[in-house]
């Protein structure tokens, strides 16, 4: 009886705490999450924070520690055979261009060993795979990948990604990793997907060079 009551009490306060948060956030960033369909979320939060003030605010509604820090380390879930190329073990590019829609999925350093189990519980439930590894990225390296020169759709200095708290019901410390829109050129005009392709390679290359084997992380306890 006491942890019903507790559970409504915890729920009843959460539930609280968001309407608060909504009502006092003027940007509307909480809501544009909020609101975004799962496969058009990178074009809908761009579209309402093209400053990316929205790294800025609290985006969470399930216990999340706030924004993500510079200093932080991200980490990104890696299982085989989808997210790796085992043969060389190199990162498939699929396991970093969700950045590109519903956004890339990471677990914020501040993760408990029980949220990274309940990733790696989901998505190994099909036949075949297993739990490889993760890549661990500072929050800081991902936002300060940008353009070094003038280019269809970016000037120089223009960021490629934004990283932002979006808590889930049992991961508190979730958060994604999305591309950031390129400038709409009418003398060059060039495709959203064109420029993302010709700047993917930076994340990749810095994912590969930040891969841990399954038995290294957090002393093998995953």
């Amino acid at each position: 009886m006491g942890k019903r009551v507790f559970a409504r009490w915890r729920t009843a306060c959460s539930a609280a705490r968001n309407w608060f948060l909504d009502l006092v956030d003027r940007s509307g960033c909480r809501n544009a999450e909020k609101s975004a369909a799962r496969e058009d979320r990178c074009l809908a939060i761009n579209r309402h924070c093209e400053d990316q003030r929205c790294e800025t605010k609290t985006m969470g509604r399930h216990g999340s520690p706030g924004p993500v820090k510079d200093s932080e380390d991200l980490y990104r879930i890696l299982i085989a055979p989808t997210d790796i190329v085992l043969t060389a073990e190199q990162i498939a590019v699929t396991a970093i261009t969700h950045s590109e829609t519903i956004g890339m999925s990471v677990l914020r350093q501040s993760a408990e060993n029980a949220e990274f189990q309940k990733i790696i519980s989901e998505r190994t439930a099909r036949e075949g795979r297993e739990f490889f590894g993760i890549i661990r990225l500072k929050c800081g390296e991902v936002r300060s990948l940008a353009s070094v020169a003038d280019a269809p759709g970016r000037k120089a200095g223009d960021r490629h990604y934004i990283v932002l708290d979006t808590d889930m019901a049992g991961l508190p410390n979730h958060a994604d990793i999305f591309n950031t829109v390129p400038r709409s050129d009418s003398e060059k005009p060039t495709s959203n997907k064109k420029v993302w392709r010709r700047e993917r390679d930076k994340l990749l290359s810095l994912a590969n060079e930040n891969i841990l084997r399954r038995d290294s992380f957090r002393g093998g306890q995953l």
